[in-house]
C-alpha cells in the first residue's frame, strides 16, 4: 500500500459525519415501516434548488417498493435519504418524518 493511499485512508476514517439526530430521535422502528411527511431535499447549502419537494411517502413494512423515473429525477437522493446518507431539510409546516 502506498503512503498517499495510507493517508486518504487515515482522512476517511477520521472524517466526521455531518447527520445529526433530531432532538428525540427514535432508535427503534417497532413495525419497520419507513414514512416521510413533506420532506425536502437539496445538496449543499444550495436550498433554492430542491431535488425533492415536499415528498409524502409511506412504505408499510415487509412491503417492496420500486422507485422509477427519469435520468435526473432524485430516484437515488430517495433512497440515499431513506438510508439516512444525506441530512434531509425541514419543509414548511412539516409535521414529521421517517
Amino acid at each position: 500500500i502506498s503512503y498517499a493511499s495510507m493517508e486518504r485512508a487515515e482522512e476517511i476514517l477520521d472524517e466526521k459525519s455531518d447527520l445529526h439526530n433530531p432532538e428525540n430521535p427514535v432508535y427503534e422502528v417497532k413495525d419497520g415501516s419507513i414514512e416521510f411527511d413533506h420532506v425536502n431535499f437539496a445538496y449543499g447549502k444550495n436550498a433554492d434548488k430542491l431535488c425533492l419537494d415536499n415528498v409524502n411517502l409511506k412504505i408499510p413494512s415487509g412491503s417492496t417498493v420500486g422507485i422509477i423515473g427519469g435520468t435526473g429525477s432524485s430516484k437515488s437522493t430517495l433512497v440515499q435519504l431513506i438510508l439516512r446518507h444525506h441530512q434531509r431539510q425541514p419543509a414548511l409546516g412539516e409535521r414529521g418524518c421517517y
